[in-house]
Formats: C-alpha cells, sequence, structure tokens
C-alpha cells in the first residue's frame, strides 16, 4: 500500500474502509492525505500503472471501484471474444452483441444478456463451441 498514504483513520471510517475491502479483493483501500478525499483505492498489482482512486465518501468511493471493477472485466471479455461488442447497463446488465453476421453464422445468435459478466461469458463460450 506504498501508494496509499496512510494517515490516522478515525474508528468509523476503519470500518467502512474494512467493508470496502471485503468487497472489492484485489484493491488496496485506506484514509487519503488528500483534504475533501478522506477515501483512496489502489488495484493490487506489480507496475506503477495501476490507477488511484480517491473520493470524499464511501458511496463515491464505492461506485469508482464498482465502476473501475466493470470496465477491467469488459476488457477482459472484449480480448476473450473479439467479434463482440461488450455492453453494460446502467443498471449492471450485461449484454453482447455482434454483426453484420456472416453466411456461416446467420442463424447463430448475435446478442446476448446476462445478469453478470460471469453469466455473459458462459453464454459466449457456449457460442463459441457451438460454431
Amino acid at each position: 500500500m506504498s501508494k496509499v498514504p496512510k494517515p490516522a483513520a478515525a474508528p468509523e471510517i476503519e470500518g467502512r474502509f474494512a467493508a470496502l475491502r471485503a468487497e472489492f479483493p484485489g484493491w488496496t483501500i485506506g484514509p487519503s492525505d488528500k483534504p475533501g478525499t478522506p477515501y483512496c483505492a489502489v488495484r493490487d498489482a506489480a507496475d506503477d500503472t495501476s490507477p488511484i482512486l480517491t473520493a470524499g465518501s464511501y458511496d463515491a468511493l464505492r461506485g469508482l471501484l464498482a465502476e473501475q471493477d466493470a470496465t477491467d472485466v469488459k476488457a477482459r471479455l472484449k480480448a476473450e471474444f473479439p467479434g463482440w461488442s461488450i455492453i453494460r447497463s446502467n443498471q449492471g446488465r450485461w449484454w453482447a452483441t455482434r454483426g453484420p453476421l456472416t453466411r456461416e453464422i446467420l442463424n447463430r445468435p448475435s446478442d446476448l444478456d446476462a445478469d453478470t459478466a460471469e453469466g455473459l461469458a458462459a453464454q459466449l463460450r457456449a457460442v463459441a463451441r457451438d460454431e
């Protein structure tokens, strides 16, 4: 957690940090030294390219963490399934679309949706197996 400054955190904030750490494994979460932004998170990684997220409230940092995690998952899905466009709706639903379809896959699915990224990935893998 060398990227995240460590000023003393009040007990109520420390409890919120613990909740965020439990919800978002893979992130180092702690207090920030920036005025007005007591919450800070850094993606656990071996390099210096990890994003540093800071926020003024628990809810704001939670939203930033969820958004960053979704962005990372979306990039992984796009890399695994390059012929598909991956979309995550504002309500958190996941979609995959492709087109225009070639003659060979004209009667195959061109759009899929799921409640989770894992569910969408499973559907995409099933389609890929059938082709």
